[in-house]
């Protein structure tokens, strides 16, 4: 029995990769692009220099990633449709105008 919930488990965990794999990709390169817009960003970029302020990016991912998906509806919906049909993951923004 407790073979069998494994396989199950396992099953359920890899198709939800497959599904969404690419998604949290196209999630992750929108965290990047968050960061980059940010103050915390242009401060080290600034203070210690644009190399430090890019590679620093690995410190600060969980919490861009959470931002990220935090986004606008429209925003995940786009990158997530990304991800289904197999286009190249970018970046989006909703301009104030």
């Amino acid at each position: 029995m407790e073979r069998i919930l494994r396989k199950i488990i396992e099953f359920y965990v890899l198709t939800k990769w497959r599904i969404l794999g690419n998604y949290y990709k196209g999630l992750l390169v929108q965290a990047e692009f968050l960061y980059r817009q940010s103050p915390l960003f242009r401060e080290r970029w600034l203070t210690m220099g644009l190399e430090y302020a890019e590679m620093s990016f690995e410190n600060e991912a969980q919490h861009f990633f959470y931002k990220a998906k935090q986004e606008p509806m429209l925003i995940k919906a786009r990158i997530f449709w990304d991800s289904l049909l197999g286009r190249p993951v970018q970046t989006y923004y909703i301009s104030e105008n």
